[in-house]
Formats: C-alpha cells, structure tokens, sequence
C-alpha cells in the first residue's frame, strides 16, 4: 500500500488519471471503476476552499498474485470498515479503479477529505498512516499468502543507485526502512555475511561511514553531507547472517515469528485495536446524535427530490451514499451563490452608509440647531 503526496487542486487531473484509458499503455487493459462516480468524487473535492481536498493511494500486488472480483470487493469493503470506522457511508465518499496495464494487479483511491453532512475536514491516511494500515495490509497477505514487498526471500536484487534516493524528499524513517530492505536482498543471496560486507555494500551504494559502534553505523550521502544513523540488528558489531539470516526480525522485516496461524490471529487483535482507536476518534469528531441524524435525513430526502427533478445532474443509485453526495454539492453551491449575493448586496450598500455618517456629523456640528421634544409644541 502507498500513499501519494498529492492533494491539493480541484481534483479533475486525479481523477482523470485514474480513470483515462487513452494514456500510453492502457490501450489493451484500462482502468476500471470498481466502486464510486467519479464526476460526484471530482465534484465534492472541488467544492471545498481547504488547502488539502483529497486523499489518493494504491494497493500494489507482485505480478504472481491473483486478485478476482469478489476479493476486491471484500478488500474494498474491509479497507473502509477500517479507514472510516465508526462512521456511516454517507460521511465519506471514495473512489476505486482497477489498473492492470503494468502487468500486476492494483487498485486505485481518491478519497475527498471531507466528512460530508458536517463540512468538516477529514484525513483517512494522516502523517504516519502506515503504523495502521501496514496491520491491515498484513492481515491480506498472511490470509491470502501473497508476496509480501517487505520478505527478502521474495524481493527482487536492487541495483543500488536506482533503489536508494537520499535526499531532503524522503522521510527519515521511510529512508532507513528502503536502506534495511536492500541490504536484506542481498543478505538473502548470500551477497553479505558479516557488517563489513555491509558497510563495503553501503560504499558502493554512494555512501560513506564516518562512525561505527558497537551496535551502529552512521551514513552519510556523498551528495550533500547529510547523516542518518542504523542501529541494532544488522548493524551490529556482532551480526553474523549464518546465525541471524532466518531471524527476520533483525531485517525489520514485518509478519514473521511464530506460525502463520498464530501470525493472523495476533494482526487480527492488533487490526481490531486500531479500528476500536480510529472509531472512537471518527465518533468524536464526527459523531451525529440521534436526533441530528433524523433531522438530517429528513432533510436530505427534500434536497434528494430537488436534485431529481430540478437539479443539473441525476440522482445515481449506484452507491449508498451517493444521495448526500448529490445534496452535499447542491447546498455548498446554494450556500456559495448566497455568500456571493450578500457581499455584493454589503458592497453597494457602503456609499448609502457612507452618506448617512456624514449627514449625522452635519448635524452634530449645528450649534444653533434646536432640539426636538417629543409631546411639546415647537416653535
């Protein structure tokens, strides 16, 4: 699973890529929507003025994994139980599109990061999303036995100067975990038998080592000086692969230790604490009380009419939340043309406004000007 950095714009260049089957080497195998619309998902990330209007990710599988059409459906379904815990579908909406043209299985999301009945904003795959989805995503792979992108017994040999980018761009922690990756490869060639062959590995790699501990080495990238510190397991002093080579837990490899059974059982109560944890702060944040919620749907059910017979575009049914996506939109756009009517009604207002201030400082500059009493004759 990855997250991409992208999320700002209106959100028709995302959508757009997804979906376009015109773009080189879709022309056999484009994409297909497996679940949502995306002209409503377009719409409702263009209808907020936040900085960030959507969120847009890939589930990725080897080339040997096989994905049929009821799996995706459970893997979308589990997905948003746990991404949108403790919410009802129509607080979110997403978009999800099956790409094969790469010669592997994927699919595709766009989530608008907005929750949809109250505007508020909404981040399904915030900074550090990985410390619970790489629960989710490991769940998948021990049930179904796919390839796991983290096994050395499975990963490919890296050329070292394509795998490993250091540079400002790339997380700390992210950058240690690519680092460990490609040394496990070649430690489970047999490239590597010792820590020198790891640090004669990492100079051939573009970097050099100005400092070794017992229990770390320090890198640090010929390019522009900077440093990064890999302590324990591998880079210890001591580390010998024909004693550590199956510990997979010295190659920060996630999944293993003990059987596969006992492996599911302990991600299935880790998976359900994370969802407990997601829930409880969805409901928080997001919660509706009983009686909001029978307001809210009467009230959408009003606008769902009107959207129907009076609306620019037609209620589709394909999903069931795509009724408040439809009413989302109108209401933001209603609630615009109102704010734009009202500023234009204050701005011509002002020279009116202006002239009354100057008449009463007129009058208060009147010394000889009489003052009228209610109930008395004047004159």
């Amino acid at each position: 699973m990855k997250v991409f950095a992208h999320g700002q714009g209106d959100g028709a260049k995302a959508v757009n890529y997804e979906i376009d089957p015109k773009r080189k080497g879709r022309e056999e195998s484009p994409p297909e929507v497996l679940r949502g619309d995306p002209e409503i998902v377009r719409k409702v990330i263009g209808s907020t003025d936040r900085k960030w209007k959507y969120t847009s990710g890939v589930l990725s599988w080897a080339p040997e994994d096989k994905v049929s059409p009821e799996t995706e459906k459970k893997i979308m379904e589990d997905f948003e139980k746990t991404a949108f815990a403790g919410m009802e579908p129509d607080q979110y909406s997403v978009l999800w599109v099956r790409h094969s043209h790469a010669g592997h299985h994927e699919m595709h999301f766009i989530i608008p990061r907005t929750e949809l009945t109250q505007d508020k904003a909404m981040n399904a795959c915030p900074p550090g999303w990985q410390k619970q989805y790489d629960v989710w995503r490991d769940l998948w792979n021990e049930r179904m036995e796919w390839a796991r992108p983290d096994d050395p017994k499975r990963a490919r040999v890296a050329q070292p100067g394509k795998e490993i980018q250091f540079d400002s761009k790339n997380k700390r922690a992210e950058l240690k975990q690519q680092i460990t990756d490609y040394l496990a490869q070649g430690i489970s060639k047999g490239v590597y038998q010792n820590r020198d062959d790891l640090i004669e590995g990492m100079e051939k790699a573009g970097f050099s080592i100005p400092r070794k501990g017992k229990k770390y080495i320090t890198l640090e990238s010929s390019q522009d000086g900077q440093r990064i510190r890999m302590k324990g397991g591998i880079y210890a002093a001591s580390w010998r692969a024909d004693k550590q080579i199956e510990r997979a837990g010295e190659l920060t490899v996630a999944g293993n230790g003990g059987s596969r059974a006992d492996r599911i059982s302990r991600l299935e109560r880790e998976l359900e604490e994370v969802r407990r944890s997601r829930a409880e702060y969805n409901q928080k944040r997001y919660g509706r009380t009983t009686a909001k919620a029978e307001k809210e749907a009467v009230r959408n059910f009003g606008l769902s009419l009107e959207a129907k017979f009076t609306g620019k575009f037609p209620i589709r049914f394909a999903a069931s939340h795509s009724v408040g996506l439809h009413n989302r939109i109108l209401r933001l756009e209603n609630k615009r043309e109102s704010r734009r009517i009202s500023e234009n009604q204050h701005t011509n207002s002002k020279p009116e406004e202006e002239y009354k201030q100057i008449y009463s400082m007129e009058d208060q500059r009147l010394p000889d000007r009489e003052t009228k009493i209610s109930g008395l004759p004047q004159g």
